[in-house]
């Protein structure tokens, strides 16, 4: 049994030469629903007894039964079994048996969710996050991402005045810092804060784009004074609010991929020249290349099952040509393949 991450797992079933059983399976909160469901794909494969034998393995060390609100993707091939785990699809079960594997929920999810650094910005604090397809991950630094260990002595925003009269203290209401002292400390702290987020991205993630969360005035002045972490930010995407929460953060950014990338499909659709778009009915083969966009339309589960293996074998084929795809919510043909002048 292998577990892989997505990118790992779609390398290797692309250059799977032989063939591929491909089952997709959702766990709902119904145990009799999800055991009618499973029983369904096992009598499927009953004229594949080996296949058969195999899922049925995976079922057993993965505890499939015990699953609730999850998908999960199985690929059963000659050598090895893989087993995929992600959140829910509209599909109740879905099984090709001896194909190419069927990986199109697993392109829109590498595509939806796209592996990213998150720099999420406190006031006094920055938290730095590895993002995939399917998990969030706080990156430990050597030292607090906080203002008081960043700026150390330099330190004094939010210390009470105080003086001393004869033997006795008095306390004066207020603030060392007045309101631009705590400004310019805000900015020296994202500006000495820079280095270090930098150096904890360089340690494993050094190649990919990095996106800012935080408010709208935490994003403006850590890109005003950043050095370093500039270099790599991703503009395309922002969260443009404080999320303290590690899951919340994590919605945020999906719902923020999401709508960006149905907004570039869209525009992409709507501005392309109708000479260079192919509507594509996967009757006949479509000649793949340099500077092509493939957009897929999400439904594609509701088609025959010979377009959807038509259409998985395109998008096969784009993702070995490393062509951007995107999925989207409506489009009259069931995929678009466009030619970038």
């Amino acid at each position: 049994m292998q577990k892989n991450i997505l990118t790992t797992l779609l390398n290797d079933m692309v250059s799977e030469k032989g063939h591929v059983t491909t089952i997709y399976y959702t766990a709902g909160d119904n145990h009799q629903q999800n055991t009618s469901n499973l029983e369904k794909i096992q009598k499927t494969l009953a004229d594949k007894p080996t296949i058969l034998a195999q899922l049925n393995k995976v079922i057993n060390e993965q505890k499939i039964n015990e699953l609730r609100q999850v998908t999960v993707a199985i690929f059963i091939t000659d050598s090895n079994n893989y087993f995929y785990q992600f959140d829910r699809l509209d599909i109740d079960s879905y099984v090709a048996k001896d194909t190419l594997p069927v990986l199109l929920p697993l392109l829109e999810l590498k595509q939806s969710v796209p592996e990213r650094i998150i720099v999420n910005l406190a006031y006094d604090q920055v938290d730095v996050y590895h993002v995939t397809e399917n998990s969030i991950e706080l990156l430990e630094a050597a030292e607090p991402l906080n203002i008081s260990t960043i700026l150390g002595d330099q330190f004094r925003a939010g210390e009470t005045n105080s003086r001393s009269m004869g033997d006795k203290q008095l306390a004066v209401h207020g603030h060392n810092a007045s309101r631009e002292k705590k400004a310019a400390e805000h900015e020296r702290f994202y500006r000495n804060v820079d280095a270090a987020v930098y150096a904890l991205i360089q340690e494993e993630h050094a190649d990919l784009p990095i996106i800012l969360a935080g408010t709208p005035d935490n994003i403006s002045q850590y890109e005003d004074v950043s050095k370093q972490v500039s270099r790599n930010i991703d503009h395309n995407f922002q969260i443009r609010n404080q999320h303290n929460n590690m899951q919340d953060l994590y919605r945020a950014y999906k719902e923020a991929t999401g709508q960006v990338n149905q907004q570039t499909a869209k525009y992409i659709l709507t501005k392309a020249n109708p000479k260079n778009v192919i509507n594509a009915d996967y009757t006949k083969e479509l000649a793949l290349g340099d500077k092509q966009i493939l957009i897929i339309r999400k439904n594609y589960f509701t088609l025959p099952a010979e377009q959807i293996l038509a259409l998985s074998e395109l998008g096969i084929s784009a993702y070995k040509l490393k062509l951007p795809i995107y999925f989207i919510d409506t489009m009259d043909a069931s995929a678009n393949m466009i030619q970038v002048d």
